[in-house]
């Protein structure tokens, strides 16, 4: 039978962390709604509220119900996972409920989430005019939105253009499996290093291929 240190390992295995970079932390919020919109029923919803830098606000909403665990540090300033509080399935909304209200500030956490489940992003950012402009979300057949393409070999779905990400690379070794040619990023193919090399053997979900050394400027994200 596990014991708590290992149910809590077996839990955490397959997810991501709201804020995703340790040591930082987020403030927790809990709120009821009626009717939500990542459930279409009435549900106990979590924020998780971080701020990277003195620009840029993130609020991450999941439901409560969906969260695999909660760290509460004893001290926000230094955290570690082993001085605070785990919270795991079934003492998850009661913990914070009760945190919350005897908390005489923000509650601050880091909260474990499966990666596959739903949730809100809102960001607020200051920004000039320009950069506003050409900001954009991710749209219908961005990279973030369907990151594997079920059909390797052909075109990126939502993008112009044809055939693979080069002739000398398979199109399952390009990360964001669409086109170069179709990549946002602005870079010019003499940004990537390529070197004709053994082939090497990618595992089960890459052919063989050669091996393709990315530079500094190669990025589709």
């Amino acid at each position: 039978m596990l014991n708590r240190n290992e149910y809590r390992q077996m839990l955490l295995a397959g997810t991501v962390t709201f804020p995703a970079t340790f040591p930082q932390v987020g403030t927790l919020e809990l709120r009821s709604e009626k009717l939500s919109a990542l459930s279409g029923q009435a549900s106990d919803i979590l924020t998780v509220t971080e701020s990277p830098s003195s620009r840029v606000t993130l609020c991450r909403e999941v439901l409560a119900s969906a969260v695999r665990a909660v760290f509460l540090p004893r001290n926000p300033q230094q955290v570690n996972y082993s001085d605070g509080l785990w919270l795991l399935p079934g003492e998850i909304l009661m913990g914070l409920k009760l945190h919350l209200q005897n908390a005489h500030g923000p509650l601050y956490g880091i909260v474990f989430v499966a990666e596959n489940e739903p949730t809100i992003l809102k960001m607020s950012a200051g920004m000039t005019a320009a950069e506003s402009v050409q900001y954009y979300p991710p749209l219908p057949g961005d990279p973030s939105f369907n990151h594997y393409n079920p059909n390797p070999g052909k075109p990126h779905p939502g993008r112009t253009g044809g055939g693979d990400c080069d002739s000398t690379f398979s199109l399952q070794d390009c990360d964001a499996n669409f086109s170069l040619q179709d990549c946002d990023a602005g870079f010019s193919q003499e940004s990537l290093m390529l070197q004709q090399a053994p082939l090497l053997q990618r595992g089960p979900m890459f052919q063989q291929a050669p091996m393709l050394e990315r530079g500094p400027l190669f990025s589709c994200s």
